[in-house]
């Protein structure tokens, strides 16, 4: 049994988070056949979270009024998008992030997105009810097309945007944005088939310190940490950027913080429904540091990066800079559907060593810095600055002086 520290699903058409509370109009059902389907895959998952669910006030009376509100609609649907949208728009009445479900088709599109496939090359998030532009990759369609970091996302090919589209490699789609000063533009961009971009980087900054950044705690994280620690030279200061990490395995957030902390000291307590299951605590495997250490985190540091926040701060081992975290803190554990497709469940609520519960309340950072969307376009990140001004005071305040008298120092 896999238990996972996860909170995220990724999108196809302009990779972002999933909306699991808009629901369509379902259209009736194409045959017995598929509603028979339906109807499976519906009660697996009713039933498994009025079994397992780990809040049984959640799932009392009103879990019995959503099977009869939700049935039949899920009944109803004609494809698979429809069904799926019936089922997260029933999980959202649990109001928690790791509860969804993921369609066969969702699924593949997430399991690919580490290959090579057809993108217009924009990352986008949420702030407030808007779909705004993180990020728009240099080499992609959407920067040739004069895309821009801020722009809020509105309309694809003229209907509401939302994530969850295919897209072909030289077949155009027409992109509704609202730009900075709220001018409506709509652009046709042309997909193109983009490279994926790393999820794990190492930097070496001019001030001799070491910025790892990793975007989730999967499979091989932790032993890919290892490696990163152990070939820096003794001493080097190191800053963990888990600004864009969406969590992941429970024992990859343990087995990485042992580059920080000693194997065995307590990070989480967990709960079922029927009481306290168990301790969770720091796995060994890597060589412990003791150099200057700040973990970087910000509102899209889900779930297992919020863990490993908490575990560094509570032992006093380094100082969390940056924004409050997503609030994203439960333990579930993924099954698959009867028709392909995985349902996640939180069936532990989680507590840190010290007793906090950080589910709706997230890390609050020992140094407040952020980088703003304005500072993104700009080449700036602030936030980042704050980190390496902890870690390495000296070498920063070095190599400004360096760099002004016009000799740049070696970097990696």
């Amino acid at each position: 049994m896999r238990i996972f520290l996860s909170a995220l699903l990724a999108g196809a058409l302009l990779a972002g988070p999933f909306d699991a509370r808009a629901a369509a109009a379902i259209a009736p059902a194409a045959s017995a056949e598929r509603e028979a389907l339906n109807l499976k895959v519906f009660e697996a998952v009713w039933g498994r979270a009025d079994r397992s669910y780990y809040d049984p006030a959640k799932v009392g009376a009103a879990w019995d009024e959503a099977y009869s509100s939700f049935r039949p609609q899920a009944a109803a649907a004609a494809d698979e998008d429809g069904l799926y949208r019936v089922l997260n728009a029933m999980l959202a009445t649990l109001d928690d992030a790791h509860a969804y479900a993921t369609s066969p088709t969702q699924k593949r599109r997430f399991d690919s997105r580490m290959t090579a496939r057809p993108l217009i090359g924009v990352t986008v998030g949420r702030v407030g009810e808007a779909t705004v532009v993180e990020d728009v990759r240099p080499d992609s369609p959407a920067a040739e097309a004069g895309v821009e970091i801020g722009w809020r996302v509105e309309t694809a090919d003229g209907a509401p945007y939302r994530i969850g589209r295919d897209l072909t490699a030289g077949v155009p789609i027409r992109v509704g944005f609202r730009d900075a000063a709220g001018a409506a533009r709509e652009l046709e961009i042309t997909p193109r088939v983009l490279q994926p971009l790393p999820e794990r980087e190492v930097k070496r900054d001019l001030s001799g310190a070491a910025v790892i950044r990793f975007d989730s705690f999967d499979r091989g994280a932790s032993a890919w940490l290892f490696e990163q620690v152990a070939a820096l030279p003794p001493g080097t200061p190191v800053v963990v950027d888990l600004r864009r990490n969406r969590g992941g395995l429970i024992v990859e957030v343990q087995a990485a913080l042992s580059c920080f902390l000693a194997p065995g000291r307590t990070v989480l307590e967990s709960r079922t429904r029927r009481g306290r299951e168990g301790e969770h605590r720091v796995r060994g495997g890597c060589a412990v540091t003791d150099a200057p250490l700040a973990v970087l985190v910000g509102p899209r540091s889900r779930s297992g990066a919020e863990v490993f926040a908490a575990a560094v701060q509570e032992a006093g081992r380094g100082r969390v800079v940056g924004e409050r975290t997503a609030g994203m803190v439960l333990a579930s554990i993924t099954t698959r559907l009867p028709d392909g497709g995985e349902f996640s469940l939180s069936e532990l609520d989680l507590e840190t060593s010290s007793g906090r519960r950080l589910e709706k309340v997230g890390v609050e950072p020992d140094v407040q810095a952020a980088t703003t969307l304005d500072d993104r376009k700009a080449g700036r990140d602030p936030a980042l600055d704050a980190a390496l001004k902890l870690v390495a005071p000296q070498s920063l305040a070095s190599a400004a002086a360096t760099t002004a008298s016009g000799v740049m120092p070696n970097s990696r």
